[in-house]
């Protein structure tokens, strides 16, 4: 699989107090905590990093964004406390560590990327339902749908004569 980065760009660490955390592209789980997160928030089209730090800051959720984004070395992401880890990036973590994170998310996640196939998600479904809609049709050529159904009272050739 091709993610565009090279394997040095996949993980970064970073020394925040006196624990060590790790990042890395988002897997499914972030992804689900991150999008109801940003829920909250709306962003200009022409954002930079420095706008998107402002305005998570200002609505209170930028260390829950970082809790979200970053994982605590040796430890799995699903013993994750984002609460406590909020709280911990509020207490330590400085401006440019801030930034840096910011700035590799956008590397590694690539929301570009991510919003632009999800905006053809809706003309990928419909496909997938007509391409599913043509096989369940073709799959069971013995059924008969309610239209060439015949009616009680109806001729074998589909024509009544009137008397």
């Amino acid at each position: 699989m091709q993610t565009g980065l090279g394997e040095a760009e996949k993980t970064k660490k970073y020394e925040i107090g006196d624990r060590i955390f790790i990042q890395k592209p988002l897997v499914l789980g972030q992804l689900a905590q991150f999008i109801k997160l940003m829920a909250q928030v709306s962003f200009p089209k022409d954002i930079d990093m420095e706008g998107a730090v402002y305005i998570l800051t200002s609505k209170g959720i930028l260390s829950r964004a970082v809790a979200i984004v970053l994982n605590e070395e040796g430890k799995s992401m699903k013993d994750k406390d984002l609460d406590s880890l909020s709280a911990f990036f509020d207490e330590n973590l400085d401006l440019l560590t801030t930034l840096g994170v910011v700035e590799n998310f956008f590397g590694m996640t690539r929301p570009d990327l991510v919003l632009a196939k999800l905006e053809k998600m809706p003309e990928m479904m419909e496909k997938m339902i007509r391409i599913g809609s043509k096989k369940s049709s073709a799959s069971s050529p013995g059924e008969i749908s309610q239209d060439q159904n015949p009616s009680p009272g109806d001729s074998p050739s589909g024509s009544a004569n009137p008397s």
